[in-house]
Protein backbone atom coordinates (compact mmCIF):
# COMPACT_ATOMS: atom_id res chain seq x y z
CA UNK A 1 0.00 0.00 0.00
CA UNK A 2 1.25 3.41 -0.88
CA UNK A 3 0.69 6.68 0.86
CA UNK A 4 -1.45 9.04 -1.10
CA UNK A 5 -3.16 12.36 -0.68
CA UNK A 6 -6.72 11.02 -0.43
CA UNK A 7 -8.91 7.95 -0.18
CA UNK A 8 -10.01 5.99 -3.17
CA UNK A 9 -11.63 2.62 -3.54
CA UNK A 10 -12.50 0.87 -6.78
CA UNK A 11 -13.98 -2.43 -7.65
CA UNK A 12 -13.93 -3.24 -11.33
CA UNK A 13 -15.44 -6.34 -12.83
CA UNK A 14 -14.05 -7.41 -16.17
CA UNK A 15 -15.49 -10.22 -18.24
CA UNK A 16 -13.55 -11.61 -21.19
CA UNK A 17 -14.94 -13.86 -23.86
CA UNK A 18 -13.53 -15.50 -27.01
CA UNK A 19 -16.75 -15.17 -28.97
CA UNK A 20 -17.53 -13.17 -32.08
CA UNK A 21 -21.32 -12.90 -32.32
CA UNK A 22 -23.72 -9.93 -32.30
CA UNK A 23 -24.20 -7.95 -29.10
CA UNK A 24 -27.67 -7.15 -27.83
CA UNK A 25 -28.41 -3.62 -29.00
CA UNK A 26 -27.38 -0.88 -26.62
CA UNK A 27 -30.79 0.68 -27.12
CA UNK A 28 -32.30 -2.48 -25.67
CA UNK A 29 -31.22 -1.47 -22.16
CA UNK A 30 -31.32 2.31 -22.51
CA UNK A 31 -34.48 2.42 -20.41
CA UNK A 32 -35.15 5.55 -18.38
CA UNK A 33 -37.88 3.93 -16.29
CA UNK A 34 -37.30 4.20 -12.55
CA UNK A 35 -37.30 0.84 -10.73
CA UNK A 36 -39.69 0.22 -7.87
CA UNK A 37 -38.03 0.63 -4.46
CA UNK A 38 -37.27 -2.47 -2.44
CA UNK A 39 -39.84 -3.62 0.11
CA UNK A 40 -39.02 -3.27 3.83
CA UNK A 41 -38.31 -7.01 3.98
CA UNK A 42 -35.99 -6.80 0.96
CA UNK A 43 -34.19 -3.81 2.47
CA UNK A 44 -33.60 -5.62 5.77
CA UNK A 45 -32.27 -8.65 3.88
CA UNK A 46 -29.92 -6.46 1.84
CA UNK A 47 -28.62 -4.66 4.91
CA UNK A 48 -27.85 -7.95 6.63
CA UNK A 49 -26.29 -9.50 3.52
CA UNK A 50 -23.99 -6.52 3.02
CA UNK A 51 -22.95 -6.60 6.66
CA UNK A 52 -22.28 -10.34 6.74
CA UNK A 53 -20.24 -10.17 3.54
CA UNK A 54 -18.26 -7.18 4.84
CA UNK A 55 -17.13 -9.05 7.96
CA UNK A 56 -16.44 -12.28 6.05
CA UNK A 57 -14.22 -10.52 3.53
CA UNK A 58 -12.47 -8.51 6.25
CA UNK A 59 -11.61 -11.72 8.08
CA UNK A 60 -10.23 -13.30 4.92
CA UNK A 61 -8.14 -10.29 3.90
CA UNK A 62 -6.85 -9.98 7.47
CA UNK A 63 -5.83 -13.64 7.44
CA UNK A 64 -3.97 -13.23 4.15
CA UNK A 65 -2.28 -9.95 5.13
CA UNK A 66 -1.52 -10.20 8.86
CA UNK A 67 -0.03 -7.16 10.51
CA UNK A 68 -0.75 -4.89 7.54
CA UNK A 69 -3.03 -1.93 6.96
CA UNK A 70 -6.32 -2.88 5.30
CA UNK A 71 -8.91 -0.75 3.58
CA UNK A 72 -11.70 -1.74 1.19
CA UNK A 73 -15.31 -0.99 0.27
CA UNK A 74 -17.51 -4.03 0.91
CA UNK A 75 -20.53 -2.25 -0.54
CA UNK A 76 -18.76 -1.61 -3.82
CA UNK A 77 -17.47 -5.17 -4.06
CA UNK A 78 -20.82 -6.76 -3.23
CA UNK A 79 -22.61 -4.53 -5.76
CA UNK A 80 -20.19 -5.45 -8.53
CA UNK A 81 -20.45 -9.14 -7.71
CA UNK A 82 -24.25 -8.84 -7.72
CA UNK A 83 -24.09 -7.64 -11.32
CA UNK A 84 -22.08 -10.76 -12.21
CA UNK A 85 -24.26 -13.12 -10.14
CA UNK A 86 -27.28 -12.06 -12.20
CA UNK A 87 -25.69 -13.92 -15.12
CA UNK A 88 -24.76 -17.07 -13.19
CA UNK A 89 -26.70 -20.34 -13.02
CA UNK A 90 -26.68 -23.62 -11.12
CA UNK A 91 -23.76 -24.26 -8.75
CA UNK A 92 -21.94 -21.06 -9.76
CA UNK A 93 -25.06 -19.07 -8.84
CA UNK A 94 -25.49 -20.94 -5.55
CA UNK A 95 -21.88 -20.36 -4.51
CA UNK A 96 -22.00 -16.67 -5.38
CA UNK A 97 -25.28 -16.10 -3.55
CA UNK A 98 -24.02 -18.02 -0.53
CA UNK A 99 -20.83 -15.96 -0.25
CA UNK A 100 -22.85 -12.76 -0.73
CA UNK A 101 -25.45 -13.97 1.81
CA UNK A 102 -28.28 -13.56 -0.70
CA UNK A 103 -31.67 -15.30 -0.49
CA UNK A 104 -31.61 -18.71 -2.17
CA UNK A 105 -35.32 -19.11 -3.01
CA UNK A 106 -35.48 -16.76 -6.00
CA UNK A 107 -36.58 -18.11 -9.43
CA UNK A 108 -33.89 -18.90 -11.99
CA UNK A 109 -33.45 -17.41 -15.48
CA UNK A 110 -36.42 -18.11 -17.73
CA UNK A 111 -38.94 -17.56 -14.94
CA UNK A 112 -37.97 -14.01 -14.05
CA UNK A 113 -34.96 -12.06 -12.76
CA UNK A 114 -33.32 -14.34 -10.16
CA UNK A 115 -32.32 -11.54 -7.84
CA UNK A 116 -34.84 -8.84 -8.73
CA UNK A 117 -35.88 -8.11 -5.16
CA UNK A 118 -32.32 -7.96 -3.92
CA UNK A 119 -31.27 -5.73 -6.81
CA UNK A 120 -34.10 -3.32 -5.94
CA UNK A 121 -33.04 -3.27 -2.29
CA UNK A 122 -29.35 -2.76 -3.10
CA UNK A 123 -30.15 0.11 -5.47
CA UNK A 124 -32.50 1.64 -2.88
CA UNK A 125 -29.74 1.47 -0.28
CA UNK A 126 -27.35 3.26 -2.62
CA UNK A 127 -29.92 5.99 -3.22
CA UNK A 128 -30.60 6.40 0.49
CA UNK A 129 -26.93 7.20 1.22
CA UNK A 130 -26.97 10.28 -0.99
CA UNK A 131 -27.47 13.76 0.48
CA UNK A 132 -30.62 15.68 -0.49
CA UNK A 133 -30.52 17.80 -3.63
CA UNK A 134 -29.87 21.47 -3.02
CA UNK A 135 -30.76 24.45 -5.20
CA UNK A 136 -27.98 25.58 -7.49
CA UNK A 137 -27.83 28.90 -5.65
CA UNK A 138 -26.99 27.07 -2.43
CA UNK A 139 -24.48 24.72 -4.06
CA UNK A 140 -22.57 27.73 -5.43
CA UNK A 141 -19.30 27.91 -3.48
CA UNK A 142 -19.56 31.71 -3.49
CA UNK A 143 -22.70 31.52 -1.37
CA UNK A 144 -21.73 32.39 2.21
CA UNK A 145 -24.57 30.21 3.52
CA UNK A 146 -23.13 27.12 1.82
CA UNK A 147 -20.91 26.33 4.79
CA UNK A 148 -23.98 26.12 7.03
CA UNK A 149 -25.78 23.62 4.83
CA UNK A 150 -25.61 19.98 5.92
CA UNK A 151 -24.22 18.23 2.87
CA UNK A 152 -21.53 15.88 1.72
CA UNK A 153 -20.63 14.32 -1.61
CA UNK A 154 -21.34 10.67 -2.38
CA UNK A 155 -21.41 9.16 -5.86
CA UNK A 156 -22.08 5.55 -6.78
CA UNK A 157 -21.85 4.64 -10.48
CA UNK A 158 -22.11 1.43 -12.51
CA UNK A 159 -21.25 0.74 -16.13
CA UNK A 160 -21.13 -2.21 -18.53
CA UNK A 161 -18.34 -2.22 -21.13
CA UNK A 162 -19.47 -4.87 -23.60
CA UNK A 163 -17.87 -6.27 -26.73
CA UNK A 164 -20.20 -5.06 -29.45
CA UNK A 165 -20.16 -8.37 -31.37
CA UNK A 166 -20.87 -10.71 -28.44
CA UNK A 167 -24.37 -12.28 -28.07
CA UNK A 168 -25.33 -11.13 -24.59
CA UNK A 169 -28.76 -12.12 -23.32
CA UNK A 170 -31.12 -9.18 -23.43
CA UNK A 171 -32.75 -10.44 -20.21
CA UNK A 172 -29.41 -10.14 -18.40
CA UNK A 173 -28.82 -6.60 -19.57
CA UNK A 174 -32.42 -5.55 -18.91
CA UNK A 175 -32.24 -6.84 -15.34
CA UNK A 176 -29.38 -4.47 -14.48
CA UNK A 177 -29.62 -1.21 -16.37
CA UNK A 178 -32.99 0.10 -15.15
CA UNK A 179 -32.32 -0.77 -11.51
CA UNK A 180 -28.68 0.26 -11.17
CA UNK A 181 -28.56 2.83 -13.96
CA UNK A 182 -25.68 0.82 -15.39
CA UNK A 183 -24.78 2.58 -18.63
CA UNK A 184 -23.99 0.22 -21.51
CA UNK A 185 -20.86 1.06 -23.50
CA UNK A 186 -20.57 -1.08 -26.68
CA UNK A 187 -16.81 -1.28 -27.30
CA UNK A 188 -14.34 -3.05 -29.58
CA UNK A 189 -12.25 -5.31 -27.37
CA UNK A 190 -11.43 -7.57 -30.31
CA UNK A 191 -9.46 -4.97 -32.24
CA UNK A 192 -8.86 -2.07 -29.83
CA UNK A 193 -8.57 -3.47 -26.30
CA UNK A 194 -5.82 -1.05 -25.24
CA UNK A 195 -7.81 2.12 -26.11
CA UNK A 196 -10.79 0.60 -24.29
CA UNK A 197 -8.62 -0.03 -21.23
CA UNK A 198 -7.58 3.62 -21.27
CA UNK A 199 -11.22 4.66 -21.60
CA UNK A 200 -12.32 2.54 -18.64
CA UNK A 201 -9.46 3.87 -16.50
CA UNK A 202 -10.46 7.40 -17.46
CA UNK A 203 -14.05 6.62 -16.38
CA UNK A 204 -12.76 5.36 -13.00
CA UNK A 205 -10.76 8.57 -12.54
CA UNK A 206 -13.74 10.74 -13.40
CA UNK A 207 -16.08 8.89 -11.04
CA UNK A 208 -13.60 9.12 -8.14
CA UNK A 209 -12.42 12.71 -8.59
CA UNK A 210 -9.07 11.45 -9.97
CA UNK A 211 -8.36 9.45 -6.79
CA UNK A 212 -8.26 6.03 -8.49
CA UNK A 213 -5.76 5.93 -11.33
CA UNK A 214 -4.55 3.07 -13.54
CA UNK A 215 -7.20 0.71 -12.24
CA UNK A 216 -6.73 -1.84 -15.01
CA UNK A 217 -3.05 -2.53 -15.66
CA UNK A 218 -1.65 -2.83 -19.15
CA UNK A 219 -2.16 -6.30 -20.55
CA UNK A 220 -5.20 -7.13 -18.38
CA UNK A 221 -7.51 -6.67 -21.39
CA UNK A 222 -6.95 -8.23 -24.80
CA UNK A 223 -8.87 -9.34 -27.88
CA UNK A 224 -10.55 -12.10 -25.85
CA UNK A 225 -12.18 -9.67 -23.41
CA UNK A 226 -15.93 -9.45 -23.82
CA UNK A 227 -17.30 -7.60 -20.79
CA UNK A 228 -16.10 -5.30 -18.04
CA UNK A 229 -18.55 -4.46 -15.25
CA UNK A 230 -17.49 -1.41 -13.27
CA UNK A 231 -18.69 -0.04 -9.96
CA UNK A 232 -17.28 3.14 -8.48
CA UNK A 233 -17.90 4.77 -5.10
CA UNK A 234 -16.69 8.25 -4.17
CA UNK A 235 -17.24 9.96 -0.81
CA UNK A 236 -16.09 13.32 0.49
CA UNK A 237 -17.45 14.60 3.77
CA UNK A 238 -16.53 17.27 6.29
CA UNK A 239 -16.73 16.56 9.98
CA UNK A 240 -19.84 17.98 11.64
CA UNK A 241 -17.34 19.62 13.98
CA UNK A 242 -13.90 20.00 12.36
CA UNK A 243 -10.64 19.60 14.28
CA UNK A 244 -8.45 22.64 14.84
CA UNK A 245 -5.28 22.28 12.81
CA UNK A 246 -3.18 24.04 15.45
CA UNK A 247 -4.18 21.30 17.91
CA UNK A 248 -2.56 18.59 15.76
CA UNK A 249 0.87 17.47 16.90
CA UNK A 250 3.43 14.71 16.45
CA UNK A 251 2.99 11.72 18.71
CA UNK A 252 4.50 8.22 19.01
CA UNK A 253 2.44 5.37 17.58
CA UNK A 254 2.84 1.90 19.07
CA UNK A 255 3.04 -0.39 16.06
CA UNK A 256 3.18 -4.09 16.84
CA UNK A 257 2.96 -3.27 20.52
CA UNK A 258 6.57 -2.17 20.77
CA UNK A 259 7.98 -0.23 17.82
CA UNK A 260 7.28 3.48 18.14
CA UNK A 261 6.64 5.50 14.99
CA UNK A 262 5.74 9.16 14.66
CA UNK A 263 2.22 10.12 13.57
CA UNK A 264 0.25 13.37 13.30
CA UNK A 265 -2.38 13.15 16.03
CA UNK A 266 -5.50 15.34 15.75
CA UNK A 267 -6.93 16.42 19.10
CA UNK A 268 -10.21 17.86 20.31
CA UNK A 269 -11.14 18.24 23.96
CA UNK A 270 -14.77 17.93 25.10
CA UNK A 271 -16.01 17.34 21.56
CA UNK A 272 -19.82 17.63 21.67
CA UNK A 273 -20.68 15.70 18.49
CA UNK A 274 -18.95 12.44 19.43
CA UNK A 275 -20.58 9.17 20.44
CA UNK A 276 -18.75 6.75 22.73
CA UNK A 277 -19.10 3.19 24.04
CA UNK A 278 -16.88 0.73 25.88
CA UNK A 279 -16.85 -3.06 25.46
CA UNK A 280 -15.45 -5.79 27.70
CA UNK A 281 -13.11 -8.52 26.49
CA UNK A 282 -16.01 -10.96 26.04
CA UNK A 283 -17.93 -8.52 23.83
CA UNK A 284 -20.37 -7.38 26.52
CA UNK A 285 -21.17 -3.74 27.26
CA UNK A 286 -19.01 -1.88 29.81
CA UNK A 287 -21.07 0.74 31.66
CA UNK A 288 -19.23 4.06 31.44
CA UNK A 289 -20.22 6.49 34.22
CA UNK A 290 -21.43 10.02 33.58
CA UNK A 291 -20.30 11.31 36.98
CA UNK A 292 -17.23 10.42 39.04
CA UNK A 293 -15.84 11.57 42.41
CA UNK A 294 -14.14 14.93 42.16
CA UNK A 295 -10.86 13.47 43.36
CA UNK A 296 -10.85 10.68 40.75
CA UNK A 297 -8.70 11.39 37.63
CA UNK A 298 -10.28 10.66 34.21
CA UNK A 299 -7.43 8.20 33.54
CA UNK A 300 -8.40 5.91 36.43
CA UNK A 301 -8.35 2.31 35.06
CA UNK A 302 -11.69 1.48 36.70
CA UNK A 303 -13.42 3.90 34.32
CA UNK A 304 -12.50 1.79 31.28
CA UNK A 305 -12.49 -1.87 30.27
CA UNK A 306 -9.34 -3.77 31.19
CA UNK A 307 -6.49 -4.24 28.72
CA UNK A 308 -8.40 -7.00 26.91
CA UNK A 309 -11.38 -4.74 26.17
CA UNK A 310 -11.80 -1.86 23.75
CA UNK A 311 -13.63 1.42 23.20
CA UNK A 312 -15.68 2.78 20.30
CA UNK A 313 -15.81 6.35 19.03
CA UNK A 314 -18.15 7.63 16.33
CA UNK A 315 -17.85 11.04 14.66
CA UNK A 316 -20.54 12.23 12.22
CA UNK A 317 -19.92 13.98 8.97
CA UNK A 318 -21.80 17.12 8.06
CA UNK A 319 -25.44 16.16 7.58
CA UNK A 320 -25.07 13.43 10.24
CA UNK A 321 -26.23 10.70 7.85
CA UNK A 322 -22.77 9.11 7.65
CA UNK A 323 -20.16 8.62 10.35
CA UNK A 324 -16.68 7.24 10.88
CA UNK A 325 -16.30 4.74 13.72
CA UNK A 326 -13.03 3.78 15.43
CA UNK A 327 -12.74 0.48 17.35
CA UNK A 328 -9.72 0.91 19.63
CA UNK A 329 -8.31 -1.95 21.75
CA UNK A 330 -7.09 -0.91 25.19
CA UNK A 331 -3.87 -2.80 24.51
CA UNK A 332 -1.41 -1.97 21.74
CA UNK A 333 -1.46 -5.66 20.81
CA UNK A 334 -5.24 -6.09 21.09
CA UNK A 335 -6.30 -6.00 17.43
CA UNK A 336 -6.13 -9.80 16.88
CA UNK A 337 -8.40 -10.42 19.90
CA UNK A 338 -10.85 -7.77 18.67
CA UNK A 339 -10.87 -9.35 15.22
CA UNK A 340 -11.76 -12.74 16.72
CA UNK A 341 -14.83 -11.14 18.32
CA UNK A 342 -15.85 -9.36 15.14
CA UNK A 343 -19.16 -10.56 13.69
CA UNK A 344 -22.02 -8.77 11.95
CA UNK A 345 -24.65 -9.09 14.70
CA UNK A 346 -22.13 -8.39 17.47
CA UNK A 347 -20.84 -5.28 15.67
CA UNK A 348 -24.39 -3.98 15.28
CA UNK A 349 -24.97 -4.55 19.02
CA UNK A 350 -21.81 -2.60 19.86
CA UNK A 351 -22.80 0.26 17.57
CA UNK A 352 -26.23 0.47 19.22
CA UNK A 353 -24.44 1.11 22.53
CA UNK A 354 -22.87 4.31 21.20
CA UNK A 355 -24.00 7.28 23.30
CA UNK A 356 -23.65 10.93 22.40
CA UNK A 357 -21.40 12.54 25.01
CA UNK A 358 -18.37 14.73 25.44
CA UNK A 359 -15.10 12.94 24.76
CA UNK A 360 -11.51 14.04 25.05
CA UNK A 361 -10.38 12.50 21.79
CA UNK A 362 -7.23 12.16 19.74
CA UNK A 363 -7.16 10.31 16.41
CA UNK A 364 -4.43 10.19 13.76
CA UNK A 365 -4.39 11.68 10.33
CA UNK A 366 -4.41 8.77 7.90
CA UNK A 367 -3.42 8.43 4.26
CA UNK A 368 -3.71 5.01 2.63
CA UNK A 369 -3.83 3.41 -0.79
CA UNK A 370 -4.49 -0.28 -1.18
CA UNK A 371 -4.55 -2.60 -4.16
CA UNK A 372 -6.01 -6.11 -3.89
CA UNK A 373 -6.43 -9.14 -6.08
CA UNK A 374 -9.68 -10.57 -4.75
CA UNK A 375 -9.64 -13.88 -6.62
CA UNK A 376 -8.07 -15.96 -3.83
CA UNK A 377 -10.00 -14.34 -0.94
CA UNK A 378 -13.33 -14.88 -2.72
CA UNK A 379 -12.44 -18.47 -3.55
CA UNK A 380 -11.48 -19.05 0.07
CA UNK A 381 -14.93 -17.81 1.13
CA UNK A 382 -16.57 -20.42 -1.14
CA UNK A 383 -16.98 -18.62 -4.48
CA UNK A 384 -14.93 -21.25 -6.30
CA UNK A 385 -16.67 -22.37 -9.46
CA UNK A 386 -17.06 -18.85 -10.85
CA UNK A 387 -13.25 -18.79 -11.29
CA UNK A 388 -12.87 -22.19 -12.99
CA UNK A 389 -12.09 -22.15 -16.73
CA UNK A 390 -14.89 -24.23 -18.34
CA UNK A 391 -12.64 -24.97 -21.29
CA UNK A 392 -10.17 -26.81 -19.08
CA UNK A 393 -12.43 -28.39 -16.47
CA UNK A 394 -15.84 -30.07 -16.80
CA UNK A 395 -16.93 -28.38 -13.57
CA UNK A 396 -16.19 -24.92 -14.96
CA UNK A 397 -18.01 -21.63 -14.33
CA UNK A 398 -21.65 -21.32 -15.34
CA UNK A 399 -22.56 -17.84 -16.55
CA UNK A 400 -25.06 -19.07 -19.14
CA UNK A 401 -27.60 -16.41 -18.16
CA UNK A 402 -25.29 -13.81 -19.70
CA UNK A 403 -24.98 -15.29 -23.18
CA UNK A 404 -27.30 -16.44 -25.94
CA UNK A 405 -24.59 -18.67 -27.39
CA UNK A 406 -24.22 -22.34 -26.43
CA UNK A 407 -20.85 -22.68 -28.12
CA UNK A 408 -18.59 -24.20 -25.43
CA UNK A 409 -15.77 -21.90 -26.56
CA UNK A 410 -17.88 -18.89 -25.60
CA UNK A 411 -18.60 -19.90 -21.99
CA UNK A 412 -17.55 -17.29 -19.45
CA UNK A 413 -15.69 -17.38 -16.15
CA UNK A 414 -14.04 -14.90 -13.80
CA UNK A 415 -10.35 -14.81 -14.60
CA UNK A 416 -9.33 -12.19 -12.01
CA UNK A 417 -10.88 -9.87 -9.43
CA UNK A 418 -9.19 -6.53 -8.79
CA UNK A 419 -9.79 -3.98 -6.05
CA UNK A 420 -8.18 -0.59 -5.44
CA UNK A 421 -8.74 1.98 -2.68
CA UNK A 422 -7.74 5.49 -1.69
CA UNK A 423 -8.17 7.19 1.74
CA UNK A 424 -7.41 10.46 3.49
CA UNK A 425 -8.57 11.43 6.99
CA UNK A 426 -7.60 14.90 8.20
CA UNK A 427 -8.79 17.82 10.34
CA UNK A 428 -11.48 18.83 7.84
CA UNK A 429 -12.99 15.43 7.13
CA UNK A 430 -12.57 12.34 4.98
CA UNK A 431 -12.22 11.61 1.29
CA UNK A 432 -12.83 8.11 -0.03
CA UNK A 433 -13.31 6.56 -3.45
CA UNK A 434 -13.82 3.04 -4.82
CA UNK A 435 -13.88 1.09 -8.11
CA UNK A 436 -14.22 -2.74 -8.38
CA UNK A 437 -13.00 -5.01 -11.21
CA UNK A 438 -13.54 -8.65 -12.16
CA UNK A 439 -11.96 -10.00 -15.35
CA UNK A 440 -13.92 -12.80 -17.01
CA UNK A 441 -12.39 -14.62 -20.00
CA UNK A 442 -14.24 -17.18 -22.08
CA UNK A 443 -13.27 -20.84 -21.99
CA UNK A 444 -9.66 -21.41 -23.01
CA UNK A 445 -8.02 -24.46 -23.58
CA UNK A 446 -24.11 0.32 36.13
CA UNK A 447 -21.79 2.51 38.59
CA UNK A 448 -22.75 4.28 41.93
CA UNK A 449 -22.26 8.02 42.34
CA UNK A 450 -20.51 9.81 45.17
CA UNK A 451 -22.12 12.73 46.89
CA UNK A 452 -19.54 15.10 45.41
CA UNK A 453 -19.04 14.39 41.74
CA UNK A 454 -17.90 15.87 38.47
CA UNK A 455 -18.79 15.02 34.86
CA UNK A 456 -16.68 12.21 33.44
CA UNK A 457 -15.26 12.91 29.99
CA UNK A 458 -13.79 9.66 28.58
CA UNK A 459 -10.34 9.87 27.04
CA UNK A 460 -10.04 8.25 23.61
CA UNK A 461 -6.50 8.32 22.21
CA UNK A 462 -5.83 6.25 19.10
CA UNK A 463 -2.04 5.95 19.42
CA UNK A 464 -2.00 2.21 18.68
CA UNK A 465 -3.52 -0.12 16.05
CA UNK A 466 -7.29 0.06 15.57
CA UNK A 467 -10.14 -0.90 13.24
CA UNK A 468 -12.33 1.70 11.56
CA UNK A 469 -15.31 1.98 9.26
CA UNK A 470 -17.50 4.51 7.45
CA UNK A 471 -21.19 3.68 7.71
CA UNK A 472 -24.68 4.93 6.96
CA UNK A 473 -26.25 5.70 10.33
CA UNK A 474 -29.84 4.93 9.33
CA UNK A 475 -29.30 1.48 7.81
CA UNK A 476 -26.01 0.51 9.43
CA UNK A 477 -24.55 -0.28 6.00
CA UNK A 478 -20.75 -0.32 5.97
CA UNK A 479 -19.44 1.63 2.98
CA UNK A 480 -15.75 1.30 3.88
CA UNK A 481 -13.94 -0.93 6.38
CA UNK A 482 -10.31 -1.10 7.40
CA UNK A 483 -7.51 -1.66 9.88
CA UNK A 484 -4.71 0.80 10.72
CA UNK A 485 -1.57 -0.69 12.24
CA UNK A 486 0.71 2.30 11.64
CA UNK A 487 2.07 4.65 9.01
CA UNK A 488 3.59 3.00 5.96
Amino acid sequence: MKKIAALGFALLMLCSFFAAAPLASASAIASTAQPAPGTPEESVAAQRANGEFAIDLYRQLSKEQPGKNLFFSPFSISTALLLAAEGAVDETFRQMTTVLHLPSNEPRPGTGPPLAGFHRAQASLASSFSPPDLPASVRDERNRLRADVDLYELRIANALWAEKTYPFRRSYLDALQPIYGAVLHPVDFKHNSEPVRVEINRWAEQQTNDRIKDLIPRGALDNHTRLVITNAVYFKGSWAEPFLENATSDAPFLAGGAVKQSIRLMHHRNRSTASYAAINADGTFFATPHEIPVEMPPTDPSLYPDDRGFTLLSLPYKGKKLSMVWLLPRSATGVPALEKLLAHDRLQTWLRQLEGREVDLSVPRVKLETNYRLTDPLKALGMVRAFVDPGRHPQGAQFDAMSESRDPDQRLYIGAALHKTFLEVNEKGTEAAAVTAIIMPTAMAAIPRERKTKPFVPIFTAKQPFLFLIRDNATGTILFLGRFVGPE
